[in-house]
């Protein structure tokens, strides 16, 4: 009788382990696909800025656009006013896309502040595409709220 007890207490005891060893593989994996995650939704943003940085290298008449961008109100033809308003759009889907990522945990912190802080640059560095910003913004209220588009909304 006693024999079975002990049996059995050894058997509960390796189901017990046995489900603590399943649940910390499973931790492990999710510990993993979450930085695989993280990893890339970084690869993704960098990509954003790579692939703007080189379509204007690419393109002369474009870089002259952005070069503008430089200037407080830079006057544009139609055409060039609608490939300035597309590199200004590429730009704020990109930090849409920051602060998404940031509010589901897929940036730190501090690859949060370094995005913030491009924002900032770019609003200092060119006030002839704020106006562009404001005015998506302003059709969008509900993206004036978001932490990444403080430096714009600051200059509205």
């Amino acid at each position: 009788m006693e024999s079975k007890s002990v049996g059995r207490t050894v058997m509960e005891g390796l189901g017990v382990l046995s489900v603590v060893l399943s649940l910390a593989f499973v931790a492990l994996q999710i510990k993993q696909s979450n930085e695989q995650a993280r990893a890339a939704m970084s690869y993704q943003i960098s990509e954003s800025y790579t692939g703007l940085h080189d379509l204007v290298a690419g393109d002369g008449e474009l870089a002259e656009i952005v070069v503008r961008f430089g200037q407080p109100d830079p006057e544009f033809t139609p055409v060039e006013g609608q490939r300035a308003v597309s590199v200004a759009i590429r730009l704020l889907n990109t930090w849409l896309s920051v602060q998404s990522a940031y509010d589901n945990g897929l940036l730190t912190d501090e690859q949060f502040a370094l995005y913030r802080g491009d924002v900032a640059v770019m609003v200092a560095g060119w006030p002839g595409v704020v106006p562009m910003w404001a005015s998506v913004i302003e059709t969008r209220p509900s993206i004036a709220e978001l932490t990444i588009l403080a430096p714009i909304v600051e200059q509205m």
